[in-house]
């Protein structure tokens, strides 16, 4: 996946297609205009239902928002959500 090393805000992106259209070009596509990294952590796949685990950085706010504008465009189906990867130091 995408990787850059500039540091920003890390965050778990979870997302979920009831119809198996998580398509991981296409998502690497979307993920690389608007994160610094992203790194895929989990894959579930079953016959009626895919969910993706993604660790994702993002430089600015901006970034955040036109990710979630894309994913609404590309599929508005999907579910996803976002949370932050807050270590413990």
């Amino acid at each position: 996946m995408i990787k850059k090393s500039e540091k920003g805000s890390n965050f778990f992106i979870t997302m979920q297609s009831g119809d198996n259209k998580l398509k991981i070009n296409e998502l690497n596509g979307i993920l690389s205009k608007h994160c610094s990294k992203a790194e895929i952590r989990r894959i579930d796949d079953q016959e009626n239902r895919t969910e993706i685990v993604l660790l994702v950085e993002f430089d600015n706010p901006e970034g955040m928002q036109g990710l979630r504008e894309s994913l609404r465009n590309f599929d508005p189906s999907i579910s996803f959500s976002i949370l932050e990867n807050k270590g413990l130091i």
